[in-house]
């Protein structure tokens, strides 16, 4: 029992080992398309936080000649429309408009925007795109999609995030080091999960998912997505270059609530991925206590073990790095230098940090989410409860 715990800790790091070179080897995973499709970005946005100047500027900005955006907000008085419109007036080409979605009746308010949003595509919209309002997007995002879309022939494309840290709490590190884990874990085209943040595909796909009926009651707009495409047999594929930069300031208290909160609608969504992740989480925890008993009790197994694993991490630790180098500029590198030491030799804490983060999915039905608390009794059983 404990030299089979011991060699699937080793085998598990050897694995992820691997998927963080091969991750960095696929952020190459870049083109330009050969005909830029007429695009749409739907962005549901409320209020404004830390990176909603950053994002909105990132996203007029894009590099693609042919786009529009819309944004889908539960009140015109969102905080956010004023930001909205100044951003648009630095970039007087780029058609905008905004949905005045009203509050979500029996659903996520995410989800709601969503579906108003989706009721504004126009018949020359040729490739559909979600993004999220948290992120600072490069100027070839949106070509990069179209071309993974269009000319790889990739019918629906997704990415992640990566977290940084926007000050020097330790609580904000360990929170970006344990995002990143999460980030570049293998992800096998077929059975990968989409992320909100990014979800790119042709309007004949998007039809195809019938969006409006697998997003009614829902709360997760992204695992519904994939659980439509799964029922097409649609496949969703990872497109590494697509890690965006996501500004991140909080402490041990709040990166919990954020992870429990995720964690516990993928729970309520797609229950065996969840179990699955947490088990794959806790074989590193269990594996790191079984080797040091056995190590300071003179067993070499212990031993062999541990300089095992730590060999991995050392050269795991160094494609990590030059992964978070790909993303971010040298001026936000330059003041990371504690983070990316943190992220090194901080792994004996974090990484049970994630597993407690994991577990505190495990339970629960309420789900507070921008403001609102909702009860969730399934994917498609989502009610408001209350609202700030």
């Amino acid at each position: 029992m404990l030299a089979a715990l011991l060699l699937s800790w080793i085998a598990m790091s050897l694995i992820s080992t691997y998927a963080t070179f091969r991750y960095f080897q696929l952020m190459e995973q870049v083109g330009t398309p050969s005909r830029p499709a007429r695009a749409v970005v739907i962005v549901p946005i409320k209020g404004k936080a830390a990176a909603t100047e950053a994002f909105l500027s990132s996203l007029f900005r894009q590099s693609h000649g042919n786009f529009r955006l819309l944004f889908s907000v539960e009140t015109a008085a969102d905080p956010a429309v004023p930001f909205i419109r100044a951003a648009a007036a630095i970039s007087p080409s780029v058609a905008f408009e905004i949905v005045d979605a009203g509050l979500s009746v029996g659903c996520g308010q995410k989800v709601w925007n969503q579906l108003a949003a989706l009721k504004c595509i126009r018949d020359s919209d040729e490739l559909v795109v979600f993004a999220d309002s948290d992120v600072i997007l490069p100027a070839t995002w949106l070509e990069t999609l179209d071309w993974a879309v269009n000319d790889q022939a990739q019918e629906i494309v997704t990415g992640y995030r990566l977290l940084f840290p926007s000050d020097r709490r330790l609580s904000s590190g360990f929170a970006a080091s344990m995002n990143l884990s999460v980030a570049i874990c293998p992800r096998v085209t077929g059975l990968t999960a989409a992320w909100g943040g990014t979800m790119a595909m042709t309007r004949t796909t998007l039809a195809r998912l019938d969006l409006p009926r697998w997003w009614q009651g829902a709360l997760s707009d992204d695992l519904r997505l994939t659980a439509a495409a799964r029922a097409q047999g649609i496949l969703i594929h990872t497109n590494r270059a697509t890690l965006l930069s996501t500004p991140w300031s909080g402490s041990f208290v709040s990166f919990l609530e954020f992870g429990g909160r995720q964690f516990r609608i993928l729970r309520l969504n797609e229950a065996l991925l969840f179990f699955g992740m947490v088990s794959a989480i806790a074989i590193p925890v269990a594996g790191s206590l079984v080797a040091l008993t056995l190590a300071f009790s003179g067993e070499a197994a212990g031993w062999l073990a541990l300089a095992a694993v730590l060999g991995l991490g050392l050269v795991r630790q160094r494609y990590r790095q030059k992964i978070v180098a790909r993303v971010l500029p040298a001026h936000e590198l330059a003041s990371l230098g504690l983070w990316r030491l943190a992220d090194g030799f901080g792994r004996a804490v974090w990484w049970p940090l994630l597993l407690l983060i994991g577990l505190a999915g495990s339970w629960g039905r309420t789900v507070t989410w921008a403001g609102t608390t909702y009860r969730c009794d399934g994917p498609n059983a989502t009610r408001p409860l209350s609202r700030s």
